[in-house]
């Protein structure tokens, strides 16, 4: 039975081998704090402010003035700004699990441009080099990536411990989740193209990537295919059987472009057995990489005149997230399988009929 999909994944884990550690007591009620911490030479610097435009101001040297709603919903245009006026603003950090709360603005010492290159920063040591500032270990639970900066938390020193964040552009953990505040260190990265990620996906096994296991199903009317046109040489109309059909192409695609089709060795071969296994998990589908549609029509043709035939398949849509995995890094591509369908969710094929003229050549005697 088809069902529609949940919400998506927001954090991908990499579990090492241990248990996971208790949330941390809820801290006291406090004022919301907003930091700008730089690293430049090797040295730490903070600075911290009553609310978020003030610290976005500091981050971007003035060039960006930010209001309240618009640092509260932190869009993409916000952050496309403050990449803008600092090339070096590694990413944020926040307390919320939604990208609000208290926060940092990190300003690395180079930029995640460099295949390779990462920043990591320890929370612990700044209770003490920075200790007007609110607490910082244990604290933070969602980030953003910026200037191709991804972004990931981890439960202890280093980038390590038994759960992180698997670098993202943005990764969160809810509120009440086992990691939710035991966070200690936050790891920004080079971001690794579309292209790498599946190409390692493609290559390795095992974690290398992941496919939803229930994906969303949709479905809609396919586009008219003329299928038979028969012609009528008489003066009379006349009710002709005909026989009319089609095929069509099941197909699956990746948003930035790569297309594969089931049974044909592809650029992808292996991106394209995972698909299918994660397809086949929790639905009904075309295992061929064809449909084909035959049928008997009943056509009134009326006299001296031809009628085209035609069929709108139902188009089944799966769709889903890859989520693939080079080193500590992560990305989450969307993926779609179209797929005719005899019926589906309402839907069913549709047969239409449209009056045409003859064409020369039509009645010629045989």
């Amino acid at each position: 039975m088809m069902r529609r999909a949940g919400t998506a994944m927001t954090t991908m884990v990499i579990a090492a081998t241990g248990i996971l550690a208790a949330p941390a007591a809820a801290r006291a009620s406090e004022a919301p704090t907003h930091c700008v911490l730089r690293s430049a030479g090797g040295t730490l610097t903070n600075k911290c402010y009553g609310n978020l435009p003030d610290a976005i101001r500091d981050a971007t040297s003035g060039k960006v003035t930010a209001t309240s709603a618009e640092a509260a919903a932190m869009e993409g245009t916000l952050v496309k700004r403050m990449e803008s006026a600092n090339p070096q603003i590694a990413g944020m950090a926040f307390t919320s699990s939604t990208y609000s709360g208290s926060s940092v603005i990190l300003i690395g010492p180079h930029s995640c441009r460099t295949k390779g290159s990462s920043w990591t920063v320890n929370f612990a040591p700044l209770e003490s080099q920075f200790g007007a500032r609110a607490a910082w270990d244990n604290r933070f639970n969602s980030t953003v990536g910026m200037n191709t900066c991804s972004s990931g938390l981890a439960q202890d020193a280093n980038f390590s411990g038994a759960y992180r964040q698997a670098r993202m552009p943005r990764n969160t953990t809810e509120a009440g989740a086992a990691p939710f505040n035991t966070y200690s260190s936050i790891r920004f990265g080079y971001t690794p193209t579309p292209e790498e990620f599946i190409s390692y996906c493609n290559a390795a096994g095992g974690m290398a990537c992941n496919f939803t296991a229930d994906p969303d199903v949709t479905y809609k009317n396919g586009p008219k295919v003329l299928t038979a046109r028969p012609v009528n040489c008489s003066d009379t109309a006349q009710t002709l059987t005909v026989w009319a059909g089609h095929t069509w192409t099941n197909s699956s695609s990746f948003t930035f472009g790569v297309t594969t089709s089931y049974g044909i060795t592809g650029k992808w071969p292996g991106i394209d057995a995972k698909l299918e296994q994660a397809i086949k998990t929790d639905t009904t589908w075309e295992s061929s990489q064809t449909t084909k549609f035959e049928e008997q029509v009943v056509t009134n043709v009326p006299g001296t005149s031809s009628m085209q035939v035609y069929h709108s398949p139902v188009i089944r849509v799966i769709s889903g997230k890859a989520v693939m995995r080079l080193g500590d890094a992560a990305a989450e591509l969307p993926w779609s399988r179209e797929e005719a369908v005899p019926a589906g969710a309402g839907f069913s094929g549709a047969w239409t009929w449209v009056p045409s003229t003859l064409s020369p050549g039509d009645c010629t005697s045989q």
